[in-house]
């Protein structure tokens, strides 16, 4: 019999997948001219910390450090569930936003007001890039959350939805 890990069978993890799973591996890369220094995690009400319920609001701020002006630079997010699969990410790029010069420490932020994803244990990661995509430093391990919630509803995401039950 296969060892389950937390929903994923070790055979079908790829062996990033399995260094974060067995050896709680800090996966981080890139040239770190502008390097990530602190990620800071809040729930909606500025509480800091990593737990919360599903469908709370949750903010993220990244301070950065620039050792070497790159030029214009696009910021990055990804959230893996604890086993390694790829729930979610996007970037300032992506999303159509004006890229930025950056030449002096400073921070960004990403906020969901809304994050929906079933109880579990979550890994963010934060990155930022330069160029077409160019990795300046990717630390996929840069933060973890955990979700809660006293439903009982099942899957992997929270859906918004309504009911209409017959009079």
């Amino acid at each position: 019999i296969e060892e389950n890990t937390e929903n994923a069978l070790r055979s079908e993890m790829t062996p990033e997948q399995l260094d974060v799973v067995e050896k709680g591996q800090e996966l981080r890369w890139g040239s770190r001219e502008i390097e990530i220094t602190k990620v800071t995690v809040t729930n909606g009400k500025g509480v800091p910390g990593k737990f919360l319920d599903v469908g709370d609001a949750i903010h993220f701020k990244v301070d950065y450090d620039v050792h070497k002006p790159l030029g214009t630079v696009v910021f990055g997010v990804g959230i893996y569930r604890k086993d390694g699969l790829n729930v979610y990410g996007t970037n300032t790029m992506i999303e159509g936003l004006d890229t930025l010069y950056i030449d002096k420490p400073g921070s960004f932020e990403f906020d969901v007001p809304e994050f929906t994803l079933m109880p579990g244990r979550y890994v963010v990661g934060f990155a930022i890039e330069y160029g077409q995509g160019i990795p300046v430093d990717y630390w996929k391990t840069s933060c973890e959350i955990e979700t809660f919630t006293k439903l009982r509803d099942v899957g992997a995401v929270r859906i918004k939805h309504s009911w209409k039950l017959p009079d």
